[in-house]
């Protein structure tokens, strides 16, 4: 999975920087987010639920107008 990332990251938005740098970087992210417990992954995803639904909706309602039934 952390290649599939990588790659898609490498070509999409990094593709000067080497996949090794965006990988390594992953490893770390991953492995603080296992060490500091799943407490602190749910208070993150608690806090960023509201905001990424109120954009979900608010993107969604912005484009009625260009939906085809």
């Amino acid at each position: 999975v952390l290649r599939t990332f990588t790659e898609f990251i490498h070509i999409l938005n990094m593709p000067e920087t080497p996949e090794i740098a965006i990988l390594c970087f992953m490893i770390l992210l991953s492995i603080w987010a296992v060490k500091s417990g799943p407490e602190n992954m749910a208070r993150i995803a608690k806090t960023t639920f509201p905001v990424v639904t109120a954009f979900v909706i608010i993107t969604v309602a912005v484009s009625f107008k260009d939906m085809d039934f």
